[in-house]
């Protein structure tokens, strides 16, 4: 997929948003992947994206 399109996704309807960033994911995570430290980056890349697009129209 391209960068647009999974941005897209992850800001649509229960999308990176709904995280509720109680860590929960990560505390039963069996690979021990710090989840929230990419679900952070993420939104990071999701408000610059969506920044970026609501100034470009």
């Amino acid at each position: 997929m391209h960068k647009e399109a999974r941005l897209d996704a992850l800001i649509a309807e229960g999308g990176i948003q709904e995280c509720g960033n109680a860590q929960n994911c990560r505390e039963v995570c069996p690979k021990e992947i710090p989840l929230t430290t990419h679900i952070a980056a993420m939104n990071k890349e999701t408000t610059k994206y969506s920044f970026r697009r609501w100034f470009t129209k």
